[in-house]
């Protein structure tokens, strides 16, 4: 985040994150150093366990050898767990592809708004793997649920489930599901409690009891310029592998763009619209999945004269999961939402503000972020032509 230079507790933060940025500065080993010896003298040092010694000066060393991200992170107010994250993905990535990978970093951690917020550090692992999978692919880290197979692929894993009897009256059921899976068993729940106005738990016996019939939509965003890109499901990425099985049930197409309703509840395409461009709760600092978010009008409607003011559009609608909507509402909390998607974020008790960009596959667009996406998606398609 731009740090507001004239706020103290933002001071405090910088003197942090710098300090941090010091000691990794004073741990780093040499490349001959024994790692067992290194780590359990600094445990010794630090009063910390080995385990967290190794991981301090692990992030020392690989820090070295990023000179671009390592002046980023002594000028900027970069959060910790954004930058042990940075150093903990990119730890694969050869020495003669590190120039190309750690401009794009850079770039993807610089703020364009004064006062923008950073995205969270699941947006940046998602955008950071993608960088790292186009430059050099072998350097990929793997994510939950991944694992490498032969040919150098990576595989998916399948859905889980697990049943603990031990205790006396009571089951304890555990449900491992792919991301778009586990999207849509949560709206189905929901939907069946919020239909029967049940809970969650007596929801999922309703539905194992063949009780009720329930109709999920699960909004899919795919880049038809460039067929290699990932599938955006309601705020997860969904590799383009693990996404075919969702695009071959498809059941509806449609160009999501500005839409606009009459009424106060907005359309099923103005909602897709929302869903695309913001990707999730637009609160700073929340990352809340849209499917847990509510479609919240910027200025309020006006029910009594809806011409006055507070349309029901894409222009003034935006994602908040409930608890900001409940701080908007209250008047905690003030939001203008801007003409490129931006949104200005204002407390009402101190005045301080915060710019958060949106998130979503439909975010608009940079020229340079549009030049990049259409040169690539050029290239992929000649070099397949050409079978290069």
């Amino acid at each position: 985040m731009t740090a507001d230079t004239t706020c103290p507790v933002a001071a405090v933060q910088r003197d942090i994150v710098r300090a941090h940025v010091a000691r990794w500065e004073l741990v780093r080993p040499e490349d001959e150093d024994y790692v067992p010896d290194t780590a359990t003298a600094l445990a010794a040092k630090l009063s910390i366990t080995p385990f967290a010694a190794t991981q301090l000066v692990t992030q020392s060393w690989l820090l070295a050898r990023w000179p671009g991200l390592h002046a980023l992170f002594k000028s900027a107010a970069i959060p910790i767990k954004h930058m042990e994250t940075v150093l903990d993905l990119t730890e694969g990535v050869d020495a003669e592809n590190r120039g190309a990978v750690e401009k794009e970093i850079i770039d993807l951690l610089t703020p364009n708004h004064y006062l923008q917020q950073l995205p969270s550090v699941r947006s940046i692992t998602y955008r950071i793997k993608k960088i790292i999978e186009r430059i050099q692919p072998n350097a990929r880290p793997l994510g939950d649920g991944e694992e490498k197979r032969e040919g150098n692929t990576i595989g998916h894993a399948g859905p889980e489930i697990s049943f603990d009897q031990r205790e006396e009256s009571r089951t304890k059921i555990f449900i491992g599901l792919p991301k778009a899976d586990g999207i849509v068993f949560e709206k189905a729940i929901k939907t069946i409690a919020d239909t029967h106005d049940c809970t969650l738990p007596e929801a999922l016996m309703i539905l194992v009891e063949g009780k009720v019939n329930v109709q999920v939509t699960l909004n899919l965003y795919k880049n038809t310029a460039d067929p290699t890109e990932d599938i955006f499901a309601e705020g997860s990425w969904i590799p383009k592998a693990a996404g075919e099985k969702w695009m071959q049930q498809v059941g509806h197409l449609a160009a999501p763009g500005y839409a606009e309703s009459a009424g106060y509840q907005p359309s099923y395409a103005i909602k897709a619209a929302v869903v695309g461009r913001d990707g999730g709760c637009r609160a700073p600092g929340c990352s809340a999945p849209p499917f847990r978010c509510d479609v919240d009008h910027v200025a309020r409607y006006n029910h009594d004269d809806p011409a006055a003011g507070g349309p029901t559009n894409t222009d003034n609608l935006h994602l908040l999961c409930r608890y900001h909507h409940r701080l908007k509402t209250a008047g905690v909390l003030d939001v203008e939402l801007r003409p490129d998607g931006t949104e200005c974020w204002t407390s009402v008790g101190d005045g301080h503000k915060t710019i958060t960009t949106p998130y979503g596959p439909l975010g608009r667009e940079t020229f340079e972020r549009r030049h990049v996406r259409r040169t690539t998606a050029l290239h992929l398609h000649n070099e397949e032509e050409l079978g290069i």
